[in-house]
């Protein structure tokens, strides 16, 4: 039987050895949540499983390395409308440049369409409306390095807007695709959304 004084001890040394913990210092301040829409609903009818997918110019939102073995130009737009008014829309263009690699241009828009403003003192609204719209232009290139290998990299301008507020950030996706063998299974990695801190500025901070 463990005495009282050694579980003591033993408690004592087990605590010391736990690693510290410190204030979360940097919750909330994530941006850009509507990057994380899925623009393709057949990858998201796949559980989001297209990091390997190269078949569509959309195959470079989950993964931009797949730009390197679209075997063709290719176009492809999405309109979703949603709850409340909210519509989503998302468009890609991939142009296969031979023996250069594929350049793609890509564009996300989520907009609230109008929202009447409400105070304490109006809730049933001040006769002014305003809108939340986020905005992201985006760069790619992909290529072939070799028959069964190929990488990509995208780059992304995002800009959220609040009424009179908005922010601006700088994203960067990067993704590599190799095919074991031939007509073999493939292995796709990825690291999206990854950019820079953003936050606000407008004349609505300061109420």
């Amino acid at each position: 039987m463990i005495s009282p004084k050694r579980f003591a001890f033993a408690l004592l040394l087990a605590a010391c050895m736990l690693p510290s913990s410190s204030a979360q210092t940097n919750a909330g301040t994530t941006v850009g949540q509507f990057l994380l829409i899925e623009p393709s609903a057949r990858m998201a009818g796949m559980g989001n499983a297209g990091v390997t997918s190269v078949d569509e110019a959309l195959a470079a939102y989950y993964n931009p390395g797949a730009l390197g073995a679209l075997d063709a130009s290719d176009a492809q737009f999405t309109h979703a409308p949603w709850l409340a008014g909210i519509t989503y829309d998302h468009a890609a263009v991939a142009l296969r440049l031979p023996r250069l690699g594929t350049l793609m241009l890509s564009a996300t828009l989520l907009d609230s369409g109008d929202i009447e403003v409400r105070t304490v003192d109006q809730p049933l609204g001040t006769g002014e409306q305003y809108q939340v719209q986020n905005v992201a232009f985006g760069v790619g290139y992909g290529r072939r390095i070799t028959d069964r290998f190929s990488a990509g990299a995208q780059v992304n301008f995002i800009r959220e807007t609040v009424w009179r507020s908005s922010l601006s950030a700088v994203g960067v996706n990067l993704g590599v695709r190799y095919q074991l063998v031939e007509g073999g299974p493939v292995l796709g990695a990825s690291l999206v959304n990854f950019g820079t801190r953003g936050r606000y500025d407008g004349l609505d901070l300061s109420v």
